[in-house]
């Protein structure tokens, strides 16, 4: 029987009030945020999403700074999510909030709240999730109902947690159950009849922080490079996946992430199948998956920052090689094949770049993919299908 021990050290760490937890990527802060900055308002960069909610709190404060340089409409963003984090704002010292429940409360500083209880020590706040859409396409009428609750916290200085649950039935002829052509996520059905399909949506994470990272377990998405309509490295299109994170910034010029996923193969492993008393329902495993990822992020100047990494996909058995962040993977890969001719693992490597002009409020980007890098096959030509790239600019407040 084989025995995997895990034991993670962390030494010497100065630890202050840093807890937080992880704002979703599809969040629309980012959008307000990124506007901003474009127009050089703030430094903000957003090529490894999620961020905690304290250090987009933070950025809500610089952009509340400059008040006299937003439009009216920017102003009313940043007082709806100055009530949206009023939470963080108050670890802030910022706002202060009542130390005791509040239960169905609107008021002027945290908006309305289904509850929110904050003290010294210890803050919690819940929300249901709730919603009805209907609409008409091809002539056939659709609807998509939607319920469950998300709630978050910190405990301490240090500790974070957050869980979201939403529970979606979708009705109609033509429904779109694969989600492949679109925006939408990716889902897992766990009904899928005729005229209707039903999925949940489950995410949640724990977090422990300090001064200059963090390190979380958590199922939720993962989004790292630059885009609009979607991002070739990681985006919220697949499903999200169980992993262990880590964050470090010991400079402000600096950034480093890293991550192993638990990923679900829907691959049969046929040395696994049973038979069992009830007819027609064998019992069987399926073959292990994983996925490790790290990227840097460096910012040589306020408007710049170009990003490095890769990431490796491996099945079978877990290998605790690709749990040590700082190693390069493929040779990871090259280590584990050693003694055969295919290990099984799958490595990528990827780029990407951000530049931001601030005098045209104007936002230029770049990503590169590389799927199993070869630089033989590269400079013959062949398997350039292996490539993937995309480039873009984003204007803000063109015609003003």
């Amino acid at each position: 029987m084989k025995k995997y021990i895990i034991i993670f050290f962390i030494l010497g760490i100065t630890v202050a009030s840093a807890q937080s937890v992880f704002e979703p990527s599809s969040s629309s802060i980012y959008d307000l945020l990124n506007r901003l900055s474009v127009k050089g308002l703030m430094e903000f960069n957003d090529e490894l999403k999620p961020l905690s909610r304290m250090e987009l709190a933070n950025k809500l404060i610089e952009a509340d700074d400059q008040h006299d340089k937003l439009t009216s409409l920017e102003q009313q963003e940043i007082d709806y999510y100055k009530k949206e984090f009023a939470p963080e704002l108050a670890l802030r010292g910022i706002i202060s909030i009542a130390e005791e429940p509040q239960f169905f409360r609107m008021d002027d500083v945290t908006g309305f709240r289904v509850f929110l209880f904050r003290n010294d020590d210890f803050t919690f706040n819940l929300d249901p999730i709730l919603g009805l859409d209907t609409k008409n396409r091809f002539d056939e009428g659709q609807t998509h109902r939607w319920n469950g609750l998300q709630f978050y916290g910190y405990y301490k200085n240090n500790l974070g947690f957050d869980f979201y649950f939403k529970d979606n039935e979708e009705r109609g002829d033509r429904i779109d159950r694969t989600k492949i052509f679109s925006l939408e996520s990716g889902v897992n059905l766990s009904q899928n009849n005729p005229e209707t399909i039903e999925y949940v949506d489950v995410q949640g994470s724990i977090s422990y922080f300090w001064n200059s990272g963090n390190i979380s377990i958590g199922k939720q998405p993962i989004e790292w490079g630059s885009g609009t309509g979607g991002k070739i490295i990681f985006s919220n299109k697949a499903p999200s996946f169980p992993f262990v994170k880590l964050e470090f910034s010991p400079v402000n010029w600096l950034k480093f992430v890293y991550f192993h996923g638990w990923l679900h193969s829907a691959l049969i492993d046929s040395s696994t199948i049973r038979t069992t008393l009830v007819k027609e329902r064998d019992s069987y495993s399926q073959r292990e998956k994983y996925i490790a990822a790290h990227m840097v992020s460096i910012y040589p100047l306020n408007n710049l920052s170009i990003s490095l990494g890769e990431s490796i996909v491996y099945s079978d058995k877990l290998e605790f090689a690709y749990f040590i962040p700082v190693l390069f993977f493929r040779t990871v890969d090259h280590y584990l094949d050693r003694d055969s001719s295919n290990t099984g693992d799958n490595a990528q490597v990827f780029f990407n770049s951000v530049y931001k002009n601030t005098e045209l409020s104007t936002k230029l980007y770049a990503t590169l993919f590389i799927d199993e890098l070869s630089i033989t096959n590269f400079l013959k030509g062949t398997n350039l299908s292996a490539i993937g790239f995309t480039a873009g600019v984003t204007f803000v407040d063109l015609l003003i």
